[in-house]
């Protein structure tokens, strides 16, 4: 992608400097963010459907769960003692 950003050395050249080492080192940064940030758009529809198929069905199971703890309390408190 980026990767003619990159500074390399020419025919006969020294070494790089520590900036353009550091410039390459944040240019392989940007690089890789890039494909973690590609990755996680993959997966987010994935992680949609997983919660979909997997927590929504367990919130509505907690909640009916509330609501009959709520009655009972409720018929409790209509009791003597």
């Amino acid at each position: 992608m980026a990767q003619g950003l990159r500074i390399s050395l020419g025919a006969g050249a020294a070494a790089l400097s520590p900036e353009q080492e550091r410039f390459n080192t944040l240019i392989r940064q940007i690089e890789q963010a890039r494909q973690t940030l590609a990755a996680w758009h993959e997966n987010v529809p994935l992680y949609a459907q997983a919660h979909m198929e997997l927590v929504v069905p367990l919130i509505e199971q907690l909640e009916a769960g509330q609501r009959e703890w709520a009655f009972a309390l409720d018929g409790l408190l209509g009791q003597p003692g």
